[in-house]
């Protein structure tokens, strides 16, 4: 798959017939006998227009005569190095696609072409999202921004990678261009289905319900405002909950369900939309089921300048050390052992399975 600029569709289909009845040839060969040829195609059809093109098998059994080259497919198929034929299958199904792409009304294979530059760009940007999902913020959070959160280095990378693809595009580096060789050309064929399908997971990533209505780009309305999911208070979520006893003592470990058995939980995604985003809760477990409804949470920092998640998930301390008792009538309430020791540390740390 070639990626440089092509020119009209005739001229493209032409050029790729022909190129096909010189697979047998090695790319430098093929290259030094057939250089020049989209130049010269195109200024005739400029001239005289695209009847003038005539047939191209024709065409390139007296250029290979011209060259003293056997007719195409004269030699033994089979005795071919691997690399002549894949390049032959590759001219051969450039040719049978811009001969489709020419045969249907209002030239789509011209207007594909015309959309090369934005493809360039869109590749570019997929890969260095993927990058940034795979070792970057977007693996931490679970989602990707349209610039990628790659620290300080985000859209640095993001205008080098256009800036890589495009010249890509253009036949200017390796391995696009007419002396690439087979390796380079099934690699750029590669690199292009592998960026056609992360396309979609990547926008799926980045374009979210609750994204849009953080960037503006969706109306909540005023008469149905936007409802944070998981445990808030007066609109606002939650990001942890501290218990207390009867006696005003601190509870570690208090699980919350509602009256209809439903846990009663924080919600991270809404936390964070609402949030500085400087601590990540942390679940407690069961067995291997993490469970956010199980209070206080256990917090970890987060570096605002990587966006990433450091050191170990602890239980931070409480608001108050005790609270006012509270009574009652006809109730005996749970109560806990208070400290046993004054200033007794606060903060106990809380494994966490991964």
């Amino acid at each position: 798959m070639n990626d440089t600029i092509g020119l009209t569709p005739e001229v493209d289909a032409f050029v790729a017939a022909v190129r096909a009845r010189f697979a047998d040839l090695d790319p430098d060969e093929r290259e030094d006998l057939l250089d020049g040829l989209e130049a010269d195609t195109a200024d005739l059809v400029a001239e005289r227009g695209p009847e003038a093109l005539g047939d191209p098998d024709a065409y390139a059994a007296e250029l290979r005569a011209a060259a003293g080259l056997p007719p195409a497919g004269a030699g033994p198929r089979d005795h071919q190095p691997i690399a002549v034929r894949i390049e032959g299958l590759l001219d051969g199904a450039h040719a049978r696609w811009v001969d489709l792409g020419a045969g249907l009304p209002g030239d789509p294979w011209g207007f594909a072409q015309s959309l090369r530059p934005f493809w360039w760009v869109a590749r570019a940007w997929v890969a260095v999202q993927a990058i940034d999902l795979v070792w970057g913020s977007g693996g931490y959070n679970l989602g990707l921004s349209p610039v990628p959160s790659l620290g300080p280095f985000g859209l640095p990378a993001l205008l080098i990678a256009i800036f890589g693809s495009v010249q890509l595009g253009r036949g200017k580096v390796w391995p696009a261009g007419p002396r690439s060789g087979t390796f380079g050309r099934l690699l750029l064929l590669g690199l292009n289905i592998v960026a056609i399908v992360l396309l979609p997971t990547t926008l799926s990533q980045v374009f979210t319900p609750g994204k849009a209505i953080q960037w503006g780009m969706a109306d909540i309305g005023y008469s149905q405002p936007y409802s944070p999911q998981g445990l808030s208070f007066n609109g606002v979520p939650l990001s942890n909950v501290y218990p207390y006893d009867a006696a005003g003592n601190p509870l570690i470990g208090v699980q919350l369900v509602d009256d209809e058995g439903r846990r009663l939980k924080v919600d991270p995604e809404s936390v964070e939309f609402y949030g500085t985003g400087r601590q990540v809760v942390s679940p407690w477990l069961n067995g291997r089921t993490p469970l956010l409804s199980v209070f206080p949470l256990p917090e970890q920092a987060r570096d605002l300048n990587t966006w990433e998640v450091v050191g170990e998930p602890t239980l931070q301390a409480p608001p108050f050390a005790v609270l006012p008792p509270v009574t009652l009538e006809g109730v005996t309430p749970t109560t806990t052992a208070p400290p046993a020791k004054a200033g007794e540390p606060d903060r106990k740390k809380v494994e966490r399975r991964r």
